[in-house]
């Protein structure tokens, strides 16, 4: 068999590299993650034979993406394999078998960035509609695109769970975004809330018929879609980075001692009647703040599947969301990391 080329000594002409392909290859404060990404390549399959090619250039997000997906399942439990071109995984697990494709949102070409000198109600409504219109279209394009696809057609997929995990490269600063956008677009319902005079928290559902910007408009209820119900779930992490095989490293056998880095975020909020989430700080490596390759990943699960997946006892560290009658139930880890940035500096 012939050996793997490595993941970073480039194959291509070096004006071709992608710039985060450059910083990662090069930067010291990056040694955990490139660690960390050469040994999760030893256990992937490179079925099409072109994935360091695209890895260094302009597939890079989504090949990190992909190899996020493959230590995930990995960690999970799972034996993955790659049998064909697509779907990107199938994945075994005790008595499951699931198909698991790799979905990501890109940039529009020619879209307008907003006006760096807006005003703080503009910028508001601009990050109200962004979540409520621009990112359901966005991340709806992307899994519209795949349905069509036809997976559950394939002799290797056929009867199988489907699963399409997706992460949002639309834009630069996407990644901040957590995943209530998604769920609006995949269940057709957003909610309101109010508290009553003791506190106590109430929530109604109400049902959103069409996601609009400018021009576009899409229909709002993913799985409710004609053949939606081929589709068995949505993953969506907005982890799946360098930065997470970073901090993955840190905390393992690629640790840097001369590096220190710092995480700041949002996370869930256990209590009953908040509306908000809690912020947290760590250092990685603060035994208090364990780190797993599923933390931070949400499963919403298609109340209409032809093949439901047991999501809750197959990745035990997800977050896992079903709908019923508009309302929308989970299961959340005690942590939940909603988003969150790792600063990264010498010692």
């Amino acid at each position: 068999m012939a050996r793997k080329p490595d993941l970073f000594t480039p194959i291509v002409l070096e004006a071709n590299l992608h710039p985060s392909f450059q910083v990662l290859r090069t930067s010291r404060l990056f040694a955990p993650a490139r660690g960390t990404m050469r040994e999760v390549f030893d256990t992937f399959d490179d079925v099409d034979g072109n994935f360091v090619e695209q890895f260094q250039t302009s597939g890079f997000n989504a090949r990190v993406w992909e190899l996020y997906l493959h230590a995930c399942l990995s960690s999970s439990g799972f034996n993955v394999v790659r049998l064909a071109a697509r779907p990107d995984f199938v994945a075994a697990k005790d008595d499951s078998e699931i198909c698991v494709e790799a979905v990501t949102a890109n940039p529009t070409q020619g879209e307008e960035a907003e006006s760096p000198t807006a005003s703080g109600e503009e910028i508001e409504h601009a990050v109200l509609h962004k979540q409520q219109n621009l990112l359901p279209i966005k991340l709806g394009s992307a899994l519209y695109s795949k349905l069509q696809k036809r997976y559950w057609e394939l002799d290797h997929v056929r009867g199988k769970p489907i699963v399409f995990a997706i992460e949002n490269f639309s834009e630069a600063g996407s990644l901040i975004f957590s995943d209530s956008a998604l769920m609006t677009y995949l269940y057709g319902y957003r909610h309101e809330w109010e508290h009553d005079s003791q506190g106590n928290l109430t929530v109604k559902p109400r049902r959103v018929e069409t996601h609009v910007h400018g021009e576009k408009s899409v229909p709002s209820g993913f799985f409710f879609e004609p053949e939606g119900e081929n589709i068995s779930a949505v993953m969506f992490s907005n982890s799946g980075t360098v930065t997470k095989f970073g901090r993955m490293g840190q905390l393992g056998r690629h640790r840097c001692d001369s590096i220190r880095m710092v995480r700041v975020g949002t996370c869930y909020n256990p209590d009953p009647n908040a509306v908000a989430p809690m912020i947290f700080e760590y250092e990685i490596g603060d035994p208090d703040f364990p780190e797993t390759w599923g933390q931070g990943l949400s499963i919403c699960l298609n109340p209409k599947a032809l093949n439901p997946l047991e999501a809750k006892e197959l990745f035990p560290d997800a977050a896992v969301h079903e709908m019923d009658g508009g309302m929308i139930y989970s299961r959340v880890p005690d942590f939940h990391p909603f988003s969150s940035r790792t600063v990264t500096t010498p010692k």
